[in-house]
């Protein structure tokens, strides 16, 4: 008991400096004793409040240890008996006020005393226990979750990546064949030999990426060698669970399961996939056209057939309106119709129509408006039968994922690309790289953010990659940031490739080296700028002597003659050298002798003859010093300026050489101010616009623009204007003096100065009008064309056969997925397109229309970039005298309707199959229940041949009691009350027998969920029902016989009770007191045993009629309130997690019984070491609604009691109430309700008993 006060007690230094740590807010409390005295210690306040007493509480060490943990505390106290310093470190538990266990972490420390004084122990605290139970819970989960994989077919494993060892359970060594101990041998080395020589690299790569990325996991599927040398497929989920101490990768662990089953039904669903590629049959298009202002409508013959009325046939709006079928369709067109008249929408709709003989066929229907001032004057369009091709797709349910690789935590910026260059996938790290969202970067192509200079520098690396001369590639590229910056990447480039080891895709990896190169560059640059500055300039000085008349020239002035170094010149071979003509030489020396004797500076420009005798314009500049009217010294410089007087001399040409072709030109031009108004016109631009000259100078573009076009014109003018762009070419309209509309080509030009200052702008007019009016025309033709051919999706070719060249259309290269390029003959195509066995097909059907002209219409795959598609190819030979003119044709894609086709055949032959070799009775009813197919099964049952079951009436097999019922329910699934119905009933063998059966009836609809047919299901259950029948007989002479017993023992034992009190009454004194007290006992408890026996007997009888729903949190609200006082009067705590709209099927009393039960046993066998606490809750698990209540108490050990926790007479603890009848009656109740009990428990944690109650859903 605490009886030392630190304040009193005299520390040595050490220990003052021992007890201020301990004491400081470092732990959570401190203990100190004196070494000879144990039993009297201090308890610091802190460390009472933390166990929830008051601080001046006195405490026994005894009392507040856990008593598990009191020996140990006790040996670590007893260690320190020598003479050594000793500090002992462990974790103990300590018992709350409230009874709830904390977990501390003990620091023990003890120093001898050199001064022969008093030796104290001193131990520090610490709380640990949110860490502490946080582990335990962990171990645990761990724990069952290895107790769940052993008993299932999911093999886990480890693996050291340093020493390379693994450990593997029972289930991965019977998934590969070997035992766990030859598995636990295996190094990481064979299991690699045993992955799939195919599956290894990416198996590889995955782990890579994990540890790289250092994601929440790796998911590999591979295919692995069994020991037998089979190979099986399996799926690997693994991760890292240990790192070393400088971040490294220790350990693997994860699970491995077999996927062979899953894998090989994938296998057979391409495999059938393949096979059910289908075509769509070619596309029927039809014109028409509605003239707004005359009435007229036009619907072109192929309209006139779709809808099956006469060429001859001339409608109205109305009879159009009414090929629609009546009700949304009709109603759909009709708004698209006035939506396209008023506001100019065009539409392109799906819908019914009805033809002349009232069949109904779905169509596709776009409509184009045509406006004028305003006003819609013209709707026309196209018509479309795609009857077969919707109604094979609402058939068809088979759709395709495309799998994409996730590289979104990639270090460096990355993006998938197609072949072209544009982007289908990024990850962040490009979408920072490049200051672009990813939306940004997906709907661009790659390139259009490189660097303009580099946008073709990747190009011949590409073309290797697709070539297979290489797999990948690295360089460094510059690339545009979205704010206008500049980055130098690194990019690394790689190809992906299909199963066919085509390349389909490139993955480009992108890393940021702006500051390196930035570097790199300004390093280059300072050097360059250097190295060029004297070069650039091209001066060079020179030096007259003025004694001797010397000359010296400077190094740069070889370079510009080209001399030698070391060559040096006099005075009058430098004038040779500066000269080339007498007159320039005779200037030259004019020059020099006014410098010498007047001190006249000068700077004349001489055309030079260098070394080479090649001549070069040099400007020379000379100075001259005078001093008291005498020269001194005359030097100067030199200038290379052969560029620029060449330049000039050319620019002179060019201006004598422009005012002849502005003057003479065909084409109209002008030279116009920034105000708009030419300054100078030509003659032909005058004839163009019907102008003379001084008036087309007046003119401005407002007086010749169109109303609709001025302001795009006027635009156009501003743009060069305000210089925002220099330049611009197109085809305009204008207005002719006259008035009327011509087309002209114009180019505008701004022209620059010497300062790069716009100066004027000059203008190009070439009349078109002729030619632009036949290219609208062709253009509107040619539209309309393609609109029909890319509706119907046709592509057109055409080959000439003497040159044997082929032309196709941009929709045919759309088709085939190749718009750049073309083969160059059919050889090449069919070589190119067409599959190996179908080439020589082709070959020989193009020969045939060579040859003698034979057409050719046939269906079959071609190789396009989406893959393998069925296309219909046709040709027409132009064949005239013996001899093809020309070879031309289509080709259309009809994929989508030949796998419509190919899927419907395939699901027929599959409930075929089913239905004829099916191991239950099947038969197929027409509307009115009459049978019309029958299998072998069904056939057997009922001991009639196919065709007796099929001539067999309605009813005719039924047991008359059960006909009123399966006609009910027949009824309801022909009226679409319900899709199927499930009935037990009788019916008659053919040899007169009854036999009982499940019966199964289901509708069969249509695409328009209409029932066509119905699928009849008869399991013969006769067998099993005689067994029902025999055991409720069993039961019930049972349940007669529990009657009995019950019966006559609580006769007996009432007459026995009966004659005890007599006795007691007449206060017999000739019987023995103590006899008599046995007696009594042994009557009461045999009054007891049939009492509990005729309740269980009563639970099982009364079940039947009294199972009614129940609200499951009202219940148990009221069981809690019978126990709500006790549990205030021990402070207990309850938790209740019932969802209030649970609802069971229980008998009440029995309900209540079972949770009152349950909760007074927790309350009864609670710990005596801490606080009791309930928790309810309430799920629904396995079909059932269920109810758990857990308690913190006592527990029972169910390595012992397993068999016996619902045993009658059974207890697991003393306690003066216990009689082991509870738990017995409970079980009994509620499986005669139908459901079931769990119980969970160890001893001094507490126990879970979890109850399954049958709920509405079953």
């Amino acid at each position: 008991m605490i009886n030392i006060n630190p304040q009193s007690v005299q520390f040595s230094i050490v220990d003052s400096t021992i007890f201020e740590l301990f004491n400081s807010e470092l732990y959570d409390g401190v203990w100190y004793f004196e070494k000879s005295q144990p039993e009297k210690f201090y308890i610091s306040k802190n460390f009472k409040v933390l166990l929830g007493y008051e601080p001046n509480r006195k405490l026994l060490w005894e009392t507040i240890l856990h008593p598990d943990d009191i020996n140990k505390f006790q040996e670590q106290l007893s260690a320190i008996c020598g003479k050594e310093e000793i500090g002992i470190h462990e974790d103990l538990r300590l018992i709350h006020k409230c009874g709830d266990i904390l977990w501390m972490q003990c620091h023990i420390y003890f120093k001898p005393n050199s001064e022969k004084g008093l030796e104290f122990i001193f131990i520090a605290f610490k709380n640990i226990s949110t860490t502490r139970h946080t582990e335990l819970e962990l171990n645990h989960r761990h724990k069952r979750a290895h107790a769940i994989l052993n008993d299932s077919s999911i093999g886990t494993w480890e693996s050291n990546l340093v020493t390379g060892k693994s450990i593997c359970n029972e289930s991965l060594a019977t998934i590969i064949g070997y035992s766990v101990e030859e598995l636990n041998n295996f190094a990481i080395d064979i299991w690699h030999a045993l992955t799939h020589p195919e599956d290894i690299k990416k198996s590889r790569q995955l782990l890579e990426e994990h540890i790289s990325t250092k994601s929440s996991c790796f998911i590999s599927e591979c295919r692995m060698r069994v020991k037998n040398g089979d190979w099986v497929w399996v799926a690997t989920i693994g991760k890292v669970i240990k790192y070393t101490t400088n971040g490294q990768p220790e350990s693997l662990g994860g699970i491995l399961y077999d996927i062979s089953d899953r894998k090989n039904t994938e296998q057979q669903l391409e495999k059938y996939k393949n096979l059910l590629e289908g075509v769509n049959q070619a596309a029927e298009i039809g014109v028409w056209e509605v003239d707004l202002e005359t009435d007229n409508i036009y619907l072109s013959p192929e309209i006139k057939k779709m809808f099956g009325v006469p060429m001859s046939f001339e409608s109205n709006l109305e009879d159009v309106v009414s090929f629609f079928k009546e009700g949304e369709s009709r109603q759909k067109v009709i708004d698209a119709f006035q939506n396209a008249i008023k506001n100019g929408t065009n539409y392109d709709i799906e819908l019914q129509s009805i033809t002349s003989d009232d069949k109904v066929i779905w169509t596709r229907s776009i409509g184009v408006s045509e406006f004028k001032d305003g006003k819609c004057t013209r709707l026309f369009g196209f018509f479309q039968n795609i009857h077969e091709k919707t109604i094979a797709t609402k058939k068809l349910a088979l759709k395709e994922e495309l799998f994409r690789k996730t590289f979104s935590h990639a270090p460096v910026g990355m993006a998938i690309i197609d072949l072209k260059g544009n982007i289908s996938q990024v990850n962040k790290n490009l979408c920072e790289c490049l200051g672009q969202t990813e939306n940004e970067l997906l709907q661009n192509n790659f390139n259009k953010f490189s660097h303009p200079d580099d946008k073709n520098l990747s190009n011949d690396h590409v073309i290797e990659l697709l070539k297979g001369e290489r797999e990948s590639f690295k360089l460094d590229k510059r690339y545009i940031h979205k704010n206008g910056d500049t980055i130098w990447t690194q990019i690394s480039v790689s190809s992906i490739k299909n199963e066919l080891n085509e390349i389909t895709n490139f993955i480009v990896q992108v890393q940021d080296i702006t500051d390196r190169k930035t570097n790199e560059l300004l390093l280059i640059n300072y050097k360059d700028l250097l190295e060029r500055s004297n070069y650039v300039a091209k001066i060079g000085s020179w030096e007259i002597n003025i004694g001797d008349h010397t000359v010296t020239w400077s190094k740069s002035m070889h370079t510009i003659l080209k001399t030698k170094d070391h060559f040096v010149p006099n005075f009058n071979e430098s004038i040779d050298f500066f000269t080339s003509t007498p007159q320039q030489k005779d200037l030259l020396k004019s020059s020099l002798n006014k410098g010498l004797k007047e001190g006249v500076n000068f700077d004349i420009e001489t055309l030079a003859k260098t070394y080479g005798k090649k001549q070069k314009w040099i400007r020379i500049i000379g100075i001259s010093e005078f001093v008291n009217g005498q020269c001194t010294r005359l030097y100067g410089l030199i200038q290379d300026i052969n560029d620029i007087k060449k330049a000039q001399l050319a620019i002179a040409v060019k201006e004598e050489q422009w005012r002849t072709t502005f003057n003479h030109a065909k084409a109209g031009m002008a030279l116009i101010n920034f105000s708009g108004y030419a300054d100078n016109v030509n003659k032909s631009l005058c004839d163009i616009f019907g102008y003379t000259m001084r008036e087309m100078q007046e003119v401005g573009i407002k007086d010749i623009s169109l109303s609709e076009d001025l302001g795009s014109n006027i635009e156009l003018m501003n743009d060069l204007i305000h210089r925002r762009i220099e330049n611009f070419t197109d085809d305009l309209r204008f207005l002719h003096k006259n008035g009327h509309t011509i087309w002209t080509n114009v180019s505008v030009s701004a022209v620059k100065n010497d300062y790069n200052q716009f100066t004027h702008m000059v203008a190009q007019v070439v009349d078109i009008t002729e030619s632009k009016t036949n290219q609208l025309l062709l253009k509107k033709y040619k539209e309309s064309l393609e609109r029909s051919n890319k509706l119907a999706k046709i592509g057109s070719w055409e080959m000439d056969p003497e040159s044997e060249n082929l032309f196709w259309n941009e929709n045919l290269g759309r088709l085939l997925g190749n718009t750049e390029f073309t083969p160059r003959n059919l050889r090449e195509f069919i070589a190119y397109f067409a599959l190996d066995n179908n080439q020589d097909q082709l070959t020989t059907l193009v020969i045939e229309a060579l040859d003698h002209g034979t057409n050719f219409d046939v269906e079959i795959p071609l190789k396009t970039t989406k893959g393998i598609r069925w296309m219909r190819l046709l040709g027409i030979s132009d064949f005239e005298n013996g001899t093809c003119k020309m070879l031309h044709g289509l080709v259309q894609d009809i994929d989508d309707f030949k796998k419509a086709q190919l899927e419907i055949v395939l699901r027929e032959e599959e409930f075929r199959q089913t239905f004829w070799h099916a191991p239950i009775g099947m038969a197929l009813l027409d509307l009115n229940g009459k049978i019309v197919k029958v299998n072998p099964v069904i056939c057997e049952t009922f001991g009639y041949t196919e065709d007796e079951m099929i001539a067999i009436e309605k009813g005719a097999v039924s047991h008359p009691e059960d006909l009123e019922l399966s006609n009910k329910l027949l009824a309801d699934v022909l009226s679409g009350k319900r899709e199927s119905f499930q009935q037990e009933k009788r019916y008659f063998h053919k040899n007169g027998n009854l036999i009982w059966a499940i019966l199964s009836i289901s509708a069969v609809k249509n695409d328009k969920g209409e029932t066509t047919h119905l699928v009849l299901q008869a399991s013969d259950i006769t067998d099993k029902r005689l067994l029902t029948e025999s055991l409720k007989e069993h039961n019930n002479r049972l349940q007669n016989y529990a009657h009995i017993v019950s019966h006559n023992l609580r006769s007996h034992t009432g007459n026995l009770s009966m004659l005890l009190e007599l006795t007691e009454i007449n206060n017999n004194q000739t019987c023995d007191k103590e006899l008599f007290e046995h007696i009594k006992s042994a009557s009461h408890n045999m009054n007891e045993t049939v009492q509990h026996l005729s309740e269980i007997v009563e639970i099982n009888n009364l079940i039947k009629d009294t199972l009614v729903p129940q609200n499951l949190r009202k219940r148990v609200n009221k069981s809690i309130e019978n126990i709500q006082t006790t549990l205030s009067q021990i402070n207990g705590e309850m938790t209740i997690k019932v969802n209030e709209d649970y609802m069971v099927y229980a008998v009440p009393s029995y309900l209540d019984s079972i949770v009152l039960n349950i909760l007074t046993n927790a309350i009864k066998y609670r710990s005596p070491y801490r606080l009791l606490k309930i928790e309810i809750k309430a799920g629904q698990k396995n079909g059932h609604t269920f109810l758990s209540i857990t308690d913190n108490g006592l527990g029972i050990d169910l390595e012992k009691n397993d068999s016996k926790i619902f045993g009658m007479y059974k207890t697991f603890h003393e306690h003066k109430d216990a009689r082991g009848i509870g738990l017995f009656i409970s079980k009994n109740q509620i499986e005669a309700m139908g459901g079931s009990i769990e119980v969970e428990s160890k001893p001094n944690i507490g126990s879970t008993f979890t109850i399954y109650f049958k709920d509405e859903k079953n």
